[in-house]
């Protein structure tokens, strides 16, 4: 098998790559990885240079993806369609790429609430962050539209609020169903995506809710347990600025009790095609 993986420099990314080149259960399994800035994979190149070809492209650019797909047998796209002044070219590429080569297997990135599944107080917060109150209409809805309409098999993944904790937590929801959880890590949005490679029948033509079922019903995302508890009165309000291909960055930083929570605006985040910049609205830290 060939996969294509598209932002394929973003956290959740990397992680498949590593386990894929490393895992003996995917020994076949070679990869095909378009991102902007290709030489910042070259060392994966280097240490699989039988298995690993890189594409240095953008996902914007419909004949780059076409090009890319040659010769591959399923996509993964690792970044979230936030395209609304291009009217999701991301997911119309990737449809458009399939197409003209004749494979059907997509994987495509989105995040938690384009059904208004997530029930609850967080549910709401959630609506109003990343949606400005009601998703219908916002481009990852519509890229979930496009791929039930194109007919391929595809699989979209509503990924929650992420972290790096070194786990393999989850539990799985399906399109109809009330999404569970609030934050997961990113090893187990991993470890889903390998599911998918290793058996393409899993998640066929279904939307996939993944999250950490010990964080149902918590009002806020968690990020990273601490060693030490904060103390509970203390409150930063520590604001990060950083430019990331001219995107700016603003966190609000809240230390509580034993866990670390990231605010951020809506719609700060559009356009973003690549996991060099970020592969997130919903999930708080930068994928670089």
């Amino acid at each position: 098998m060939k996969l294509l993986i598209l932002a394929a420099n973003g956290q959740i990314a990397r992680i498949v790559e590593e386990r894929i080149l490393t895992e003996d259960k995917f020994k076949d399994v070679d990869l095909v990885l378009l991102l902007r800035r290709a030489s910042r994979l070259q060392s994966l190149k280097d240490r699989y240079p039988d298995r690993v070809t890189l594409v240095d492209g953008d996902i914007n650019n419909k004949q780059v993806v076409v090009d890319a797909v040659k010769g591959c047998d399923m996509i993964f796209s690792a970044v979230v369609d936030h395209d609304d002044a291009g009217n999701n070219r991301p997911t119309k590429n990737i449809i458009a790429a399939a197409e003209a080569n004749k494979i059907s297997r997509v994987i495509e990135t989105s995040l938690l609430g384009i059904y208004d599944e997530v029930p609850g107080k967080f549910g709401k917060w959630n609506r109003d962050f990343c949606f400005g109150g009601n998703p219908e209409g916002s481009s990852p809805v519509n890229a979930d539209q496009l791929l039930e309409d194109s007919g391929l098999d595809y699989t979209t993944l509503c990924l929650p609020w992420l972290n790096d904790r070194p786990e393999f937590k989850y539990s799985i929801t399906h399109r109809h169903d009330t999404y569970v959880g609030v934050s997961g890590s990113r090893q187990s949005m991993a470890d889903v995506v390998l599911k998918i490679v290793a058996d393409p029948t899993f998640g066929s033509r279904d939307s996939l809710g993944i999250a950490d079922p010990d964080t149902d019903g918590l009002t806020r995302p968690v990020y990273f347990k601490k060693n030490r508890p904060a103390q509970p009165a203390q409150c930063l309000n520590l604001l990060t600025l950083s430019v990331l291909d001219h995107h700016f960055l603003f966190g609000l930083l809240h230390p509580i009790p034993n866990y670390f929570f990231f605010y951020f605006p809506n719609n700060i985040f559009r356009n973003v095609s690549d996991g060099n910049a970020i592969d997130l609205i919903q999930t708080g830290i930068v994928d670089t």
